[in-house]
């Protein structure tokens, strides 16, 4: 037999437990009396069923004592265990292994794990000799509790007490040292209990999967599954393959987890919730969303009852596949499976909403929560401003902030911040600086979002270089560098007219690997044009076509007003056009070629033939800016005939040309000597209630001239 099973000699007989006494036919039926209280949980009974023995003459042993401390183990009190130990002593009665083991038990279940080992040591002190399942209580104690190093003590002080650590100890030890991440620790127990021949039940392979999945060495966890005996009753054992498709799922596996599942019911092994449950979550983990939905729809196939906390996961995954719609749908189900949904249900459809930019849904389903008496809490409420603010709208998420403070409900860190983009986002900075100061004054720390919201703030309030010092602050509290706060901060650059500062943010954007867009390019590009440095607009719109960032109309509206600031153009460029009456648009002839001092009016036709041609598709105000700013370009350039043919196309667009279009129109009709032309214009801006300026003007009077009038 092995060292487990032998027979012990104590090194001291007489310091031993005595042995359990025969118990007398009254007391023994105390004795199960108490045992069946706490099967169900009786502890108060129990307790009371000890007294009644006392007032019957009859003195409580150690099997009464041991049933009364199971009863309140079994009901999660430990004072009392504690309180029935020191009675025992009092009154001389000598706990036994057993005795012992339920107390150790029911002090490290329930969070006292320095209660617990205060009896151990007491059990030492009195010589009772632990045997392994005392140990095992004693692990099972340091991983409630998180004391993995104790656990870990357990195994060698079992072999000084001349006990084979068996299974289930090293079990308990490996999910302590899981639980707490250690991960070297418990490589080093899997591989004693290898070397021990201590892994051979599918709850001793399950215990060694999940430890290596709780560390994170889910890699580990496999092997260990594949490195399982070939034997059927422990490869059809359901425990282990749910604990190796729990380690997929840590690992972002979602392949490794499908194949586990498919294997389970190819080998007949009933796949129950936890094995579908653990591998929608490795599927969603791995942005895997339809397998996700699939999953879910198998199991409803396969007769397996999806858990609430089943469709609470896939509601999530839902979310982040902005598949809201799908998620909105789940929650009837859920309705009908389970009776009620619970706030987990809302705040993952409210989530699901906000990724889909869904503010009327999300705003919903708050008001379903009040109406069915689900009172929402501050994550609830949260997540419907978040939402509405993904939306593009400031009011509702404003509205429920305010009812949130006047219901003095806790607004967190992660709804004052929501709070702060949405003041930002209404244009009140004011009111978003004040939230912030309230953050910093209660020693909160904004999240992403509330930084965003403060860089929007600044730039409204015209505070730039606040706007640096907020960016700096981000960094200096690691927060991951993002596009919007970039793009936030350079909005505020250029609203104070800092070109140097916003060109620097665009170029630290491209070291942080961030990829500028096409809105942090423009914002540059309207910096440099405020302050009239055309130059500049166009090598940023040039630096913008070159590392291949697609333009949008207002990066095309920007590149033309460029052409009309200066006089020569002097880049690298591939815009050259001519015009054919009747073409809805400019020919572009796509040579590439090095211009030198060429008109800038090249460049704006160039520009605005490439609008037309790719799929930017600007509003009709912004197309008219466009043709307006190609129009000036020509006019400075002397292309009257490129003016007029620019007119016709607009007008066959169905576009009125504003004054300055019509300024340049009225003075190539009065360059080539068309004055009846000149006037009629002249009359359609009247009346159309529009000042002429001094071109229109100018041309007007030399019409005039022309007509002799």
């Amino acid at each position: 037999p092995t060292a487990r099973h032998r027979p012990r000699t104590a090194r001291n007989p007489g310091a031993m437990a005595p042995a359990r006494p025969l118990l007398t036919a009254r007391a023994r039926q105390f004795s199960q009396s108490i045992s069946e209280c706490g099967k169900r949980k009786e502890w108060l009974r129990s307790i009371g069923m000890l007294s009644e023995m006392r007032e019957k003459q009859l003195d409580p042993d150690v099997v009464c004592y041991s049933a009364a401390i199971s009863a309140c183990e079994k009901g999660g009190q430990w004072l009392q265990v504690y309180a029935l130990l020191s009675e025992m002593g009092q009154r001389g009665v000598i706990p036994d292994t057993i005795t012992y083991g339920h107390a150790i038990r029911a002090c490290g279940g329930n969070g006292a794990w320095e209660a617990a080992m205060r009896i151990f040591r007491g059990m030492q002190q009195r010589c009772v000799e632990p045997d392994d399942t005392t140990y095992l209580r004693v692990a099972q104690a340091c991983r409630e509790n998180g004391h993995w190093q104790t656990a870990i003590d357990t195994l060698p002080h079992m072999r000084q007490q001349r006990l084979m650590p068996s299974e289930n100890n090293y079990a308990a030890v490996l999910l302590a040292c899981g639980q707490a991440e250690r991960w070297a620790e418990v490589l080093d127990v899997l591989h004693d209990m290898r070397r021990n021949r201590a892994l051979h039940s599918p709850a001793g392979y399950a215990a060694a999967i999940r430890s290596c999945s709780r560390s994170l060495i889910w890699q580990e966890a496999l092997a260990v599954f594949q490195g399982m005996p070939q034997r059927d009753s422990l490869q059809a054992s359901d425990w282990v393959r749910n604990a190796a498709i729990g380690a997929c799922a840590v690992g972002h596996h979602w392949l490794g987890a499908l194949k586990l599942l498919r294997e389970m019911c190819q080998q007949r092994v009933r796949a129950n919730e936890i094995s579908f449950d653990s591998t929608i979550v490795a599927c969603d983990k791995a942005r895997q969303w339809p397998e996700a939905l699939g999953l879910l729809q198998e199991m409803r196939s396969r007769r397996v009852m999806p858990t609430h906390a089943t469709h609470t996961k896939a509601i999530r995954a839902c979310g982040d596949g902005m598949f809201w719609q799908e998620a909105l749908c789940l929650l009837p189900e859920i309705t009908r499976l389970h009776s009620q949904l619970e706030h987990v249900d809302y705040l993952a459809a409210m989530g699901a909403c906000g990724k889909g930019e869904q503010w009327n849904a999300a705003l919903e389903l708050l008001a379903e929560m009040r109406m069915r008496s689900v009172d929402p809490d501050s994550q609830d409420c949260t997540a419907a401003m978040s939402a509405c603010t993904a939306g593009g709208r400031w009011r509702e998420p404003l509205d429920i902030f305010f009812e949130m403070r006047q219901s003095h409900m806790e607004v967190d860190v992660v709804c004052r911040s929501v709070g702060v983009l949405a003041y930002a986002n209404a244009g009140r900075w004011k009111e978003a600086w004040c939230t912030m100061s309230e953050m910093q004054q209660l020693k909160m720390e904004p999240n992403q979002l509330g930084y965003v919201g403060v860089l929007k703030a600044c730039a409204l309030g015209n505070h730039w270089q606040q706007a640096l010092d907020t960016l700096s602050d981000m960094r200096r509290w690691r927060f991951e560098s993002a596009q919007n706060s970039h793009n936030a901060a350079i909005h505020a650059c250029e609203k104070g007219g800092q070109l140097q500062a916003a060109y620097g943010l665009l170029c630290d954007m491209w070291h942080q690997a961030l990829a500028p867009d096409a809105v942090a390019y423009n914002a540059v590009m309207r910096t440099s044009g405020r302050l009239n440095h055309w130059q500049r607009t166009l090598d940023v719109w040039a630096e913008m076509r070159q590392r291949q960032v697609e333009p949008d109309s207002l990066c095309y509206e920007s590149a033309a007003i460029a052409c009309t600031q200066g006089e020569f153009l002097e880049v690298q460029g591939k815009y050259n056009a001519t015009f054919e009456p009747g073409r809805r648009g400019p020919k572009q002839r796509g040579v590439e070629m090095r211009v030198e001092t060429n008109l800038l009016w090249v460049g704006a036709l160039g520009l605005l033939s490439e609008m037309l041609q790719t799929r930017v598709v600007p509003q009709w105000d912004l197309l008219g800016r466009m043709y307006t700013a190609s129009m000036l370009a020509c006019r400075r350039g002397q292309q009257w005939q490129a003016v007029l043919t620019l007119l016709d196309d607009l007008h066959s667009r169905h576009v009125e040309p504003d004054v300055y279009a019509c300024g340049a129109a009225m003075t190539a009709y009065q360059r080539g000597e068309y004055w009846q032309h000149v006037l009629g214009m002249l009359s359609d801006i009247r009346g159309r209630a529009l000042e002429p300026n001094g071109p229109s003007i100018n041309a007007a009077l030399g019409a005039c001239t022309m007509a002799k009038l």
